[in-house]
């Protein structure tokens, strides 16, 4: 499939839970989350049914999101199925690895091809302040399964001023001796992140060469998504950079979003989505379903409106949260 700009749109991101044990500062409230009913969620042959007619019109790759996947029951018989559809040829998981050492050997088995790791820190207090939550010692021994395992794993830590300043060099020495990539993720303008001070990617990368020496421009594709990626002399794995407002990548951008409420958004920024979900309840076929897809696909705007000097834009991205939506 293509957009309006030439854009091909081969990978899907699919919600299948708001639900998380974590609170982490960025993405909801400590307390009284008004978490969706389970009717109002796409049920998981729901989410299949959307995931093949995407498939034949060109979705390749999947990630499964959340709030945290992993909370949903039945989500690896799920995932297996995912990896069953034809014409997808690589199904993966954001996870914040709370649930990680419990299920990883029936993910593997389920077919996963690899996993993110929402990660800020190694330091337990600061984890403790970021996630309110005590889940810091299973999280670190969910981390250290997926790499004994041997699976593909990237690290995904979004610096906040304020939090975790100090952690940036320990948390880039994870890829120092495993084959792991760390990405640095830019904070979002979304929902509770509006309170929030980012530490600018600029910032990061001085910390890191200064610490470790020259980064290095990596040519290499390492995925589907908008990381622009560096090694390090010594490193056994990749650093990485998700800079989604200093550095906007939406000229590349290859995705769309399906939440667990059913809605298909073909821009995290953006109010253009379609309700599958009214579509598959009202008795829509599979002809008429894929026509609506191609068009928002069609439609996916030039770029996120994150930056656009707009108090309208602004109000609208404070009501927005990431476990809603899908990280």
């Amino acid at each position: 499939m293509q957009d309006l700009f030439g854009r091909t749109i081969d990978y899907l991101r699919i919600s299948v839970t708001d639900r998380c044990p974590a609170r982490c500062i960025y993405c909801m409230p400590d307390a009284n989350v008004n978490w969706l009913h389970h009717s109002e969620i796409l049920s998981f042959e729901e989410m299949l049914r959307i995931s093949a007619l995407m498939a034949e019109l060109g979705i390749k790759k999947i990630k499964v999101t959340g709030g945290e996947p992993l909370a949903r029951r039945g989500v690896i018989p799920f995932i297996e199925r995912l990896t069953k559809i034809s014409g997808i040829e690589k199904v993966s998981l954001t996870t914040n690895a709370i649930f990680l050492d419990d299920h990883l050997s029936s993910l593997i088995l389920a077919g996963i091809s690899a996993i993110n790791i929402s990660l800020d820190t190694l330091n337990e207090e600061t984890f403790r302040r970021i996630t309110r939550t005590n889940a810091f010692a299973k999280v670190c021994n969910g981390l250290a399964a997926a790499l004994d395992a041997g699976i593909q794993v990237k690290i995904n830590c979004v610096p906040i001023s304020g939090y975790n300043n100090t952690d940036i060099i320990q948390i880039a020495k994870l890829a120092e001796k495993n084959s792991v990539h760390v990405r640095f993720i830019e904070l979002m303008p979304l929902g509770f992140a509006c309170e929030l001070n980012p530490i600018s990617p600029g910032e990061i990368f001085m910390m890191l060469e200064k610490e470790f020496g020259k980064l290095l421009v990596c040519n290499d594709k390492l995925g589907a998504g908008p990381a622009e990626y560096f090694n390090i002399s010594g490193f056994s794995g990749k650093i990485g950079f998700i800079s989604a407002l200093t550095h906007t990548f939406c000229a590349l951008c290859n995705r769309v979003r399906l939440t667990s409420a059913g809605m298909l958004k073909p821009c995290l920024a953006s109010d253009i989505n379609i309700d599958i979900k009214s579509m598959l309840r009202g008795g829509a076929g599979d002809f008429e379903i894929k026509d609506a897809i191609k068009k928002i696909i069609f439609e996916k705007p030039p770029a996120h409106n994150f930056t656009a000097d707009n108090k309208i834009h602004a109000d609208v991205h404070k009501r927005r949260f990431m476990y809603r939506i899908g990280g």
